[in-house]
């Protein structure tokens, strides 16, 4: 918000369009903000707010900006400190076959490295990342050279120098270092939901190529929503699902208003869900000690119940029943699998323990009457 109201006055401004030194006065940002209503005043902060660049600031950016591609796919397999060397590399190797680099300056400066540390230690982080980018061929050792170590170059005490030279990543066509998410399109997580929508694979193809993931992942939400969710506010497809996706990306549209009132929505639903499933473990981890309890309880009680007169002649009278069985289907074992069985047997038909619910509240009245009796 402060940027949009700061403005830029220059009397020798030097116009890169023109090529000439010029009075130049104006702003880097543009702003406009929806109110509540469309009266003015209070800013509706439901809806999209609209924050652009200054044209003529615009223009002068393009006249005199660069570029930078480079394999996403490969940036993201390496280590942080192995992609600020990757792109200050790929920037370099076009000049160059052979790059000179001031280790100390690389280190801090180039790499991010704490100053404080011993310049032992960044050599040795250096020399980590020299490996993993000759693991992908981005840079390879010189004539001679068996080790990452053999790239430095000793100037003096405590200076060094470290000599990189291009790989054969570098050296093969521009084609050639594409990878398989430009090749093979169907392995993007984007694919299947664009071809739901009703986009063709043709059509797939010409946006990967030209917008980003980010953009089209934002349409294909925003697409999804209005074919599944219907949210209020939105009027229908006029054409197609398709169509309504193509558009918004390809003319870089706003998102519509009804979007952001379904997102916040959405994360609303998702905070009550997430509530309320954290109180249902706090409520399962309040309630595990008294489990256990009921637990303990109930295998003390079976225990009495077996050596009761009542359990002791069940037992006896299930017992031979089932050793029988056993001696024919577990010969092995048949004394140890009757007992268990006649147990499990005992405790399922024969043994009486109330409900953990009924035992839980017997016990809670019991603590409060022993409580009052106590006051």
């Amino acid at each position: 918000m402060r940027l949009t109201t700061a403005s830029y006055q220059n009397t020798g401004f030097y116009n890169p369009e023109t090529r000439d030194r010029e009075f130049a006065a104006f702003q880097f940002l543009n702003i406009l903000l929806p109110t509540v209503g469309g009266i003015g005043g209070l800013v509706d902060n439901d809806r999209c707010w609209r924050i652009e660049w200054n044209p003529a600031f615009f223009r002068f950016c393009r006249a005199t900006g660069g570029n930078l591609l480079f394999d996403l796919d490969l940036y993201r397999s390496l280590t942080p400190a192995s992609r600020r060397l990757f792109l200050k590399l790929k920037d370099r190797f076009w000049r160059s076959k052979r790059v000179f680099l001031n280790v100390e300056d690389l280190t801090i400066n180039g790499l991010g490295f704490a100053a404080e540390r011993p310049l032992k230690k960044r050599k040795f982080d250096l020399t980590n990342c020299l490996r993993e980018l000759l693991r992908h061929n981005v840079i390879s050792l010189g004539r001679g050279q068996t080790d990452p170590k053999d790239l430095f170059l000793k100037r003096g005490k405590g200076s060094y120098v470290v000599v990189l030279y291009e790989g054969t990543y570098f050296r093969q066509p521009l084609t050639k270092r594409t990878t398989n998410e430009k090749n093979a399109i169907t392995d993007d997580p984007l694919f299947d939901p664009l071809q739901k929508i009703g986009v063709d694979e043709a059509g797939i193809r010409r946006l990967f190529r030209g917008f980003t993931r980010g953009m089209i992942g934002r349409w294909v939400k925003i697409t999804d929503a209005a074919m599944h969710e219907k949210p209020r506010g939105f009027s229908g497809f006029k054409v197609s699902s398709a169509a309504f996706l193509i558009d918004g990306i390809q003319n870089n549209r706003t998102p519509p208003d009804w979007w952001f009132a379904h997102e916040k929505k959405q994360e609303r639903e998702q905070w009550g869900r997430d509530k309320a499933e954290q109180t249902a473990v706090e409520q399962i981890e309040a309630e595990q000690p008294h489990r256990d309890d009921y637990d303990r309880a109930r295998t003390l009680a079976f225990q009495e119940f077996c050596r009761s007169p009542e359990g002791q002649q069940i037992y006896a009278k299930t017992f031979p029943i089932l050793m029988a069985f056993h001696k024919i289907t577990d010969p092995y074992t048949a004394a140890d699998a009757a007992r268990q069985a006649t147990l499990a047997r005992m405790e399922r038909d024969d043994f009486q323990f109330p409900e953990y619910a009924a035992w839980i509240l017997n016990k809670q009245a019991t603590t409060a009457n022993a409580a009052s009796d106590a006051v």
